[in-house]
């Protein structure tokens, strides 16, 4: 009876019939030496809704740090600040207006400030709770996005009447004071730039084609100068796919695969299938990336809302695998690791929750978990299957009756039938075994769970012989 492992990544392949290894809210996870299977699949966490209540109507766009609270931009058009340990809101100010791009904002925090850009205007929030707005930069132009980098606010353009490669540099711990020669031009390549990043210290650009690396020199006016071979030849498609993940930057390049580089030239983190995934879609340029630490894992997700599709890759395995809530894009629009806790934000309201592996859906969301096994192929010969069991590593005894349902496809991943259910009773443990399944000549199999499943995937063993044609 040979045994089929699950797939160690997520994404599909050009063809289906090549390879359509999807796994859905499961983590591919090493096992310890000695162990059963070299690799399991340990299902996703959910999230629970945070005890201070909503964040306004939502959605919430902006998560960035204020001493031990956090300053929240929700979509409703306020600025609020949340204390994560009295689990209280207060407003700090509204910012809604025509022609602000709510879901463009980006934020950054410096010892006496946050700051919020909402292009095309920025606000700034100290610690009295003062809440002031600054509408153009000193030529006129409109402000992009920001990243605070040894306490000095950078600001890119706006993209009005076309992209920018110019930035601009506040004063020391005075977010709204710009001066008039206060600015700089990222000019290694003839792009725009699309995000300011502060990297480990370093302020790193984000152009359409290229990216440069800048670094504190202590001059007057634009302390900042590009570092000794601070050009990197990768873009960004998206300008809030940036994220730290663990020691380095992950982003969306220019190219639609994934880059991480932790202060040198990039590594390409993507696989081919994902590369395959991305390039299929038809708008990356709203993406936006995160940062998920959970269980000793730092995760980079990538959300693609136009298309409904969430990606994560484990900085600690290098694996890729789906995240999503109801059957679409994962629930999560920002994160923040505050106090020990991740925080989300939701995507869709005003609901603040944190990451919680006994959260059995995604703040009242169903989780709907799958995985897909490799495909079978008979050398052009038709086989018949006559058993197929699913190896289980309970976790616990809770859960009764947990329904798993188990279906196939014979023409290469396109058009999955014969769904067939069976009861998982964890307080008994029964073999998950199914007989009967007919022949084939090529054949993909697929797992499905409900939101309350809490247990380990190890592989699946099936009775297969073969025919005479």
């Amino acid at each position: 009876m040979p045994r089929i492992p699950f797939a160690t990544e997520a994404g599909q392949q050009v063809a289906a019939s090549w390879s359509s290894m999807r796994i859905v809210n499961f983590m591919p996870r090493p096992a310890p030496p000695g162990s059963r299977v070299d690799l399991a699949l340990v299902p996703t966490p959910g999230l629970t809704t945070w005890a201070g209540g909503a964040v306004g109507a939502g959605p919430i766009h902006v998560l960035a740090p204020r001493r031990d609270n956090v300053i929240a931009m929700s979509g409703d058009g306020t600025l609020y600040e949340l204390n994560l340990v009295a689990n209280t809101v207060t407003s700090r100010g509204t910012y809604s207006g025509a022609g602000f791009a709510y879901a463009a904002a980006t934020a950054d925090s410096s010892t006496t400030q946050t700051v919020v850009v909402i292009p095309p205007s920025m606000w700034y929030i100290t610690d009295g709770g003062v809440t002031g707005n600054v509408t153009t930069l000193p030529n006129g132009a409109r402000f992009g996005t920001v990243a605070v980098v040894d306490g000095f606010a950078i600001y890119t353009e706006a993209p009005t009447t076309g992209s920018s490669s110019q930035f601009w540099v506040s004063n020391l711990l005075a977010a709204q004071t710009i001066g008039a020669l206060n600015f700089a031009s990222a000019e290694s390549s003839v792009d725009g730039l699309v995000r300011a990043f502060n990297m480990k210290g370093d302020l790193w650009l984000f152009g359409t084609r290229s990216t440069e690396v800048w670094g504190n020199a202590g001059t007057t006016g634009v302390p900042f100068q590009r570092r000794p071979g601070g050009t990197i030849g990768v873009g960004c498609a998206a300008a809030l796919s940036p994220a730290m993940v663990g020691d380095g930057v992950c982003w969306l390049g220019n190219d639609r695969c994934v880059y991480r580089s932790t202060g040198g030239q990039p590594q390409k983190i993507s696989t081919f299938a994902i590369d395959g995934e991305l390039r299929q879609l038809a708008t990356v340029s709203n993406a936006r990336g995160m940062s998920i630490s959970h269980d000793g894992h730092s995760q980079y997700v990538l959300s693609f809302p136009s298309a409904f599709k969430t990606f994560a890759w484990d900085a600690t395995t290098g694996l890729w695998h789906e995240k999503s809530t109801q059957g679409i894009h994962w629930r999560g629009n920002c994160a923040i690791h505050q106090n020990g806790r991740q925080y989300v934000g939701h995507n869709s309201s005003g609901t603040m929750m944190l990451v919680d592996a006994a959260a059995t859906t995604d703040a009242g969301s169903s989780i709907l978990r799958s995985a897909t096994l490799p495909p079978l192929w008979a050398s052009t010969r038709r086989a018949f299957m006559s058993r197929l069991e699913l190896e289980v590593g309970r976790v616990n005894t809770a859960g009764t009756s947990i329904p798993v349902n188990m279906s196939y496809s014979d023409d290469g991943g396109t058009t999955f039938i014969n769904s067939r259910g069976l009861i998982y009773d964890a307080s008994t443990d029964p073999r998950l075994v199914w007989h009967r399944l007919g022949s084939f000549r090529q054949r993909t199999i697929r797992f499905d769970f409900p939101n309350e499943w809490p247990h380990l995937l190890y592989a699946a063993d099936a009775q297969i012989e073969g025919g005479a044609s």
